[in-house]
């Protein structure tokens, strides 16, 4: 090989390089770019420490808080998805129809003690009381 050749290959493989480069380096910064400046977007959720996410708006049908060894401590529900009754560990079906929205309590061995429920319910043609 002569020299004009091995200066060219050399020149292609320093602009190969800086080309790599920049772009692994543009690839990074817009991975994580979201994660740095998420507190900037409104509607993001925001992680504050490891354990604590900031959310503005939570739109859920159910949301269950649960304790730190997995059982059941609340339930928020819709009148659709419902925890069912349970008592002594186990679900008893049938023994309640929750169709409306609301929160129930649990013990700590994931028995119910007991929640609440509101609902409105107004029968077609007759007249609304107050």
């Amino acid at each position: 090989m002569d020299t004009s050749t091995i200066e060219r290959r050399l020149r292609f493989l320093t602009i190969y390089a800086v080309c790599s480069s920049v772009l692994i380096l543009f690839i990074l910064t817009s991975a994580f770019l979201p994660f740095a400046s998420a507190s900037g977007y409104k509607d993001v959720a925001t992680l504050i420490s490891a354990d604590t996410l900031h959310v503005r708006y939570l739109t859920a049908e159910r949301v269950d808080i649960i304790e730190p060894d997995g059982n059941l401590a609340i339930a928020l529900s819709n009148s659709v998805t419902s925890a069912k009754l349970r008592f002594d560990g186990q679900i008893l079906h049938g023994a309640s129809s929750r169709d409306i929205p609301n929160i129930i309590f649990f013990d700590g061995k994931g028995d119910e003690v007991g929640g609440l429920a509101f609902a409105n319910f107004h029968e077609e043609g007759s007249p609304l009381k107050i």
